[in-house]
């Protein structure tokens, strides 16, 4: 199945107070992560939402298996699991423990 967005991994270039996603070729942005205007201006949320867009294309083809019509065996939901950890590591900024 060919997809209409741009095939990841995106990529992250982080900047003071904003952050922007782009495809993994370097041929435009594709967001621009902004710091919500709160009283505290917190970073921490802005850093978590950008890696949370970031991963859309490997969330994608990670749902993609589920969505099949086809029988998931036992190493398959292992597969799965695995990529959901290493995924949700990714969005939580702990990349090795995935």
């Amino acid at each position: 199945m060919t997809t209409k967005y741009t095939p990841g991994p995106w990529k992250i270039k982080w900047y003071d107070g904003y952050s922007t996603i782009g495809s993994a070729d370097g041929h435009g942005r594709l967001a621009r992560v902004l710091l919500r205007k709160t009283k505290t201006n917190n970073v921490d949320e802005k850093d978590a939402n950008t890696r949370l867009i970031a991963e859309a294309p490997a969330m994608a083809e990670a749902l993609r298996p589920l969505a099949d019509d086809r029988i998931i065996t036992a190493s398959d939901r292992e597969a799965l699991a695995r990529e959901a950890r290493a995924i949700l590591a990714r969005i939580d900024g702990n990349p090795k423990e995935g």
